[in-house]
């Protein structure tokens, strides 16, 4: 009885653990999501130019942000590989509207939707939350979206801030499907903030 009481345990036993190790697994993100390229670290970007923070990455043109008689400075640099799109972008101008709370979720709106048009044809916002970014100009807003395709399943993710300055506005985004960034628009912003004169 007691060896009978014994092979019932063993098996359970293996049962369980076998379990627990496939439950652990279906917890790991895809292999494209952990492919990361080395950025400088955060801590360090106040003391980078752009460029140095897009390291691995290519120049890209224009993201398309535009406003009526704005003239608008942006650099956009772009990272492609096998399964794997992102992109850096950092622009900044001279605002003639108030630049409230309001008017800067505006503008973020619009740089959001650039983003995900930029990584993939059929990417859609699938949640967001606010990124800290309380030392970043005189007013802000500062944003983390998921990615997803439009069955829903995760892509990536992208990030979104937008800061004024008095008149001066800075925007900041980063976006990647099948790939982590090291950095966000967090740290870009502070390095376009600290490359800013006056």
């Amino acid at each position: 009885m007691s060896g009978l009481m014994f092979r019932i345990w063993r098996q359970a036993f293996g049962l369980s653990t076998l379990s627990l190790c496939l439950l652990g697994c279906t917890f790991l993100p895809p292999r494209g999501v952990l492919a990361q390229e080395r950025v400088v670290p955060s801590q360090h970007a106040a003391n980078v130019r752009f460029d140095q923070l897009a390291v691995g990455f290519q120049p890209g043109g224009s993201l398309g942000f535009t406003l009526r008689d704005t003239q608008i400075d942006e650099q956009l640099y772009r990272r492609e590989a096998p399964g794997q799109r992102a992109v850096l972008w950092t622009a900044r101008f001279e605002s003639r509207w108030p630049t409230t709370a309001d008017q800067l979720d505006r503008w973020s709106a619009q740089v959001i939707g650039l983003l995900a048009d930029q990584v993939g044809p059929n990417v859609r916002l699938a949640g967001w939350e606010r990124l800290d970014a309380s030392d970043i100009g005189d007013e802000r807003v500062a944003y983390r979206y998921r990615l997803a395709t439009p069955a829903g399943e995760p892509l990536g993710e992208a990030t979104v801030v937008v800061f004024a300055c008095g008149a001066r506005v800075g925007l900041t985004g980063t976006a990647a499907v099948g790939a982590q960034l090291d950095i966000d628009a967090s740290v870009l912003a502070r390095a376009l903030l600290a490359a800013t004169p006056g």
